[in-house]
């Protein structure tokens, strides 16, 4: 949505830079607005009195417009110049526009053109376009003419501060076109792709298991401000955490500490088998992790013995839902060994080794 806003006009004293003759007018800075991360305006002319004539009325150029700007707010000025008018033509190829110190500077070559001569009397005609990055929305454009004295444009003074952003027109700080999650080889693959970027510290990833708390996973660094596609991953290796449906939303940050939720984005996990891992790490001391995977919800029970055949601990017991499930052991008042350790259901039993060294 495009926030237009009513911008005064300004007096300006034209002055050819290699002849004697002056020429006086009227300069606007037309339709200022704020249109997502995008703050532009036009700059417009209108004659306000007869030219001489001749061909000395020829020489026109080597002028520059001068606006001060909210260095904080805006950068990147980009312009372009109106097509079919005064500037639109081969004898002024290289129209610029640059930051200088902290000036935004319209810069008109020197050219032997009658650009006065093409100015309707009384008349407002449009000149260019200039459109700069928004990196504070926070913040106002703070846009005035600068007394430059310069050929073409000089002598103003008005001051325009506009908000550059407010109520249904504020833009996000980040704008996230897409948000997806997948599971291959036992990992879960996060992507998501922002179009634009303003003062992204970057994004924590959040995860809950079944309905279960929110967790912090990781963290990935943002692109601080950027106008152009930008696309980022995660990898959650971590499944064996119990449960099958896993949902994520990422916690964007911004640089001053604010930040927003994404939606919520869900995968379901589910083995198509029983397994029980081997433990790792195998030899340890004094903990390791057991880990076994259900392909539906299962009364089970994990037993610790000793190579006489001796139960040591019983491990696990009860129900436990489909997905992937980790526990850990911790033989700390046990002696050095090998033991076993094994999983039974009505469904599914298996026994491997584990060797504790101390």
């Amino acid at each position: 949505m495009k926030k237009l806003i009513n911008i005064p006009k300004v007096i300006l004293f034209i002055l050819l830079t290699k002849f004697s003759f002056a020429y006086t007018g009227i300069a606007y800075i037309e339709n200022a607005q704020v249109n997502g991360l995008v703050f532009s305006w036009e700059l417009h002319f209108e004659r306000t009195d007869a030219w001489p004539g001749g061909l000395l009325s020829d020489a026109i150029g080597n002028s520059a417009a001068s606006f001060d700007f909210n260095n904080l707010a805006l950068i990147n000025p980009s312009l372009v110049v109106e097509p079919g008018g005064p500037l639109d033509n081969a004898n002024y190829p290289n129209v610029t526009v640059q930051i200088v110190s902290d000036k935004c500077i319209v810069d008109i070559p020197f050219a032997l053109n009658t650009l006065a001569g093409q100015l309707p009397l009384n008349v407002k005609t449009k000149l260019l376009s200039i459109s700069m990055t928004i990196t504070n929305t926070n913040l106002t454009a703070g846009l005035s003419w600068d007394v430059l004295n310069t050929g073409f444009f000089s002598n103003s003074d008005s001051t325009i501060i506009m908000t550059l952003a407010g109520g249904s027109n504020t833009p996000l700080p980040v704008e996230l076109t897409s948000f997806t999650a997948s599971y291959k080889n036992q990992s879960v693959i996060l992507s998501w792709k922002t179009e634009t970027e303003v003062n992204n510290y970057g994004f924590t990833v959040e995860r809950r298991i079944s309905e279960g708390n929110w967790n912090n996973i990781g963290f990935v660094e943002g692109s601080g401000n950027s106008n152009s596609h930008k696309e980022y991953s995660y990898s959650d290796s971590d499944v064996f955490t119990g449960g099958s449906k896993f949902q994520y939303r990422l916690k964007q940050v911004d640089n001053d500490g604010t930040f927003e939720y994404s939606d919520i984005v869900e995968v379901e996990v589910v083995p198509n088998e029983y397994e029980l891992s081997q433990n790792y790490p195998n030899p340890f001391n004094p903990s390791t992790t057991i880990r076994f995977s259900l392909p539906k919800e299962t009364q089970l029970k994990i037993n610790i013995y000793n190579m006489l055949g001796e139960l040591v601990e019983t491990l696990a017991e009860g129900s436990y839902e489909a997905g992937y499930h980790k526990i850990t052991f911790n033989a700390n008042n046990l002696p050095s060994g090998t033991y076993v350790y094994r999983l039974e259901s009505s469904e599914f039993v298996q026994v491997k080794k584990l060797v504790l060294l101390k």
